[in-house]
């Protein structure tokens, strides 16, 4: 076939789809009407051809009677064939020379319809492809297609949207139509331009309609649903706090209605696609909720317990590099630390829905998880009481501390330590904390000695005792000879373990000699020393940790004296 004959035959293909637009009962259907406009409109190398084309496209009255009123088919079809030009270029009409036929035709259309405007909204959508292909191969030299961007969407596409909007308020279906093509364009700037309030009730329902069931939404909500996210977490701060309450009463609900459906038949993991789009949905909601110059606490409370109850897919999801999240759960824990009563009112909630019967459930888990971890960011900061402290804290800890599941255990004991790290609760907790150090450690130890504490979590948490013995030294003067003389009867007392074990309890006892009067230190290196009789095989690695303490700041230079001159009988 020649050249002029295939040039001819796209000609008459062109016409012939014209024809059809111009045909509101025409019987081929607007599918094949979408696909024929993808592979031609893209192509043509007859400018008269295409001016004609795309003013059928726009003014056709087949959209409102071959759609069945899904007009994101036209969205979809226009980002399509804008983003093929951008790519294909074809030479014999340049990239300016079409958007300029499509500038003319747009500005002619006199009364908008939605299927006009997400027409328009299509080719907006190419805006960002366009400046990357144009950083990289200069496609408009003059400049004219990056301001024909800015121009559709500022005079034409935000006025002529709020007029069909607030029209179609009354009718949902199109309202939400209007409202995804909004978002897919939308930017910060374009705030003070929409109706802030009625966008969001729009883009709620939508947004956590996918939330509750998203097996019921549509293929067009699933795929602008990151784009409905992003525009609720830059339009919420602004709404009236009403309509942010009562979205939050409803998120809640939702949240608890999911964990409870995973807690009665929990899957393997929760790392699909949908349950990531869950979640990240639910994170830019709450971050759009509080970021606002006054949030009531209540909403603090709303957010962080969602959380709790989203945790399930968090544990999968992972926390690594979630900025939205971190900040989230920072900015609430802090609102929520400001009233006690409220602290220990969410504490108890969470523990009230956690189920001890379910003790390998990965979704009660992750309940017991979220409590702990929250525990352990929190403890070290609010005061506590001593009615909280034995009613709830201690109960709480002591539970979850003995669990054989070795992450329940370890949060346990990070929310114990936190505890001891708090110094803003006056005599009280420090009595307490002096009183219980031992029992602390009894119980870490048999917990790494049935294998649930690793030989490194072990010596952190012995570690972390110790450093506290100077400020409770005011208490108890005796303190540290005493938890030193407790870590030594368990050493001696460690017969039929591992050398291994033996040597991890012998580490335990090294890490305290920072913290002991220096008048003892000589005595204790020495029965550090005297203790590798006890597993001879691991002496290298005992001898490098009295090293490294006794060359480490907290170590008066007696003690490395000590060691220089003992070097020879070791």
């Amino acid at each position: 076939m020649s050249l002029n004959t295939r040039r001819s035959q796209a000609d008459s293909d062109v016409d012939y789809i014209i024809n059809a637009l111009q045909r509101a009962n025409f019987n081929g259907g607007a599918q094949g009407i979408s696909s024929n406009l993808l592979y031609y409109l893209p192509r043509i190398r007859r400018m008269s051809k295409l001016e004609n084309l795309v003013e059928s496209v726009l003014e056709s009255k087949l959209w409102s009677t071959a759609l069945n009123g899904n007009f994101s088919i036209l969205q979809e079809m226009t980002e399509a064939i804008f983003s093929w030009k951008l790519e294909i270029s074809e030479p014999a009409i340049s990239i300016s020379e079409f958007y300029e036929v499509w500038d003319v035709a747009i500005k002619r259309c006199q009364t908008w319809t939605i299927a006009q405007l997400a027409i328009l909204c299509g080719a907006l959508c190419t805006k960002s492809k366009f400046e990357s292909l144009q950083s990289k191969f200069f496609l408009d030299d003059g400049g004219l297609v990056a301001q024909k961007y800015i121009m559709w969407k500022e005079r034409i596409f935000i006025p002529v949207w709020r007029q069909l909007f607030v029209k179609s308020l009354d009718h949902p279906e199109e309202a939400e139509q209007l409202a995804i093509f909004l978002t897919r364009i939308f930017e910060p700037n374009d705030l003070k331009r929409v109706p802030a309030d009625p966008l969001t009730n729009v883009l709620m329902k939508l947004s956590l309609s996918y939330v509750r069931n998203p097996q019921v939404s549509t293929p067009t909500v699933s795929k602008s649903l990151s784009h409905i996210a992003k525009t609720l977490e830059v339009v919420l701060p602004i709404v009236g706090p009403q309509l942010v309450t009562q979205a939050l009463d409803l998120i809640c609900v939702i949240c608890f209605e999911l964990s409870q459906k995973e807690l009665l038949a929990p899957q393997a993991n929760y790392s699909s696609q949908v349950h990531s789009n869950q979640l990240l949905t639910t994170i830019l909601i709450f971050r759009g909720c509080i970021s606002r110059g006054r949030v009531p606490l209540q909403w603090y409370r709303q957010v962080a317990i969602s959380l709790f109850y989203l945790n399930y897919i968090v544990q999968d999801f992972g926390k690594v590099g979630f900025d939205s999240y971190e900040y989230i759960y920072d900015v609430c824990a802090t609102g929520i630390m400001q009233d006690f009563a409220q602290y220990s009112g969410y504490l108890e909630v969470m523990r009230g829905n956690i189920w001890d019967s379910q003790i390998n459930n990965a979704v009660n888990s992750s309940r017991i998880l979220y409590l702990l971890n929250f525990m352990e960011s929190t403890l070290t900061q609010i005061k506590v009481t001593p009615a909280f402290l034995e009613n709830f804290i201690v109960p709480v800890l002591s539970h979850f501390g003995k669990s054989s599941n070795t992450a329940i255990c370890e949060a346990a004991y990070a929310a114990h330590l936190s505890l001891y790290s708090n110094h803003f609760s006056g005599r009280a907790l420090q009595v307490w904390k002096t009183s219980h150090c031992r029992d602390f450690l009894n119980v870490s130890t048999t917990q790494y000695l049935n294998g649930i504490l690793s030989s490194t979590q072990l010596v952190h948490i012995y570690c972390a005792i110790a450093e506290e013995l100077p400020t409770l030294r005011q208490i108890n003067n005796d303190i540290s000879r005493e938890v030193m003389q407790f870590t030594y009867l368990r050493v001696v007392n460690s017969g039929g373990e591992s050398p291994q074990v033996v040597a991890t309890l012998i580490q335990c006892l090294i890490k305290q000699l920072p913290h002991i009067g220096e008048q003892y230190l000589v005595d204790w290196l020495e029965n550090c020393v005297e203790l590798i009789r006890l597993c001879p095989s691991e002496r290298d690695r005992i001898l490098d940790s009295i090293w490294a303490e006794v060359t480490s700041a907290g170590i008066s230079n007696r003690g490395l004296t000590w060691f220089l001159n003992m070097q020879s009988k070791l």
